[in-house]
């Protein structure tokens, strides 16, 4: 196994597993958010903070949803991220819909004329 890979299985063992369904889409919107945009400067410590909290969020819901997950498949982190995502669309949760709606915010109203 890789270093990445056992980060991430120890961190698994500080989940709260009784997150509603709810609340955990939400801190993985949250978590995938702080992951694809980290701040200038942002340390290397916390650049992998992020990625552990996004993904291991994302292995939970994915396990809700009935999709295999493992820590073992983070050997290559981007490739098993792509996976789980597209196969929670499958299942109706499309993640990347989902966080571009978060950052266009409310639609605005149309004018009357």
């Amino acid at each position: 196994m890789n270093m990445y890979v056992d980060i991430l299985s120890g961190s698994l063992d500080w989940w709260i597993s009784d997150v509603s369904d709810d609340a955990l889409l939400d801190y993985v919107l949250a978590a995938r958010a702080a992951f694809a945009a980290p701040g200038t400067g942002t340390s290397a410590h916390a650049s992998l903070t992020a990625q552990i909290a996004y993904d291991r969020a994302l292995m939970h819901l994915a396990a809700t949803r009935g999709i295999e997950v493992s820590p073992r498949n983070f050997c290559n982190a981007p490739m098993e991220r792509l996976r789980l995502e597209a196969a929670l669309a499958e299942h109706g949760v499309n993640l990347v819909e989902l966080a571009r709606r978060i950052r266009r915010g409310p639609e605005a109203p149309t004018p009357s004329p």
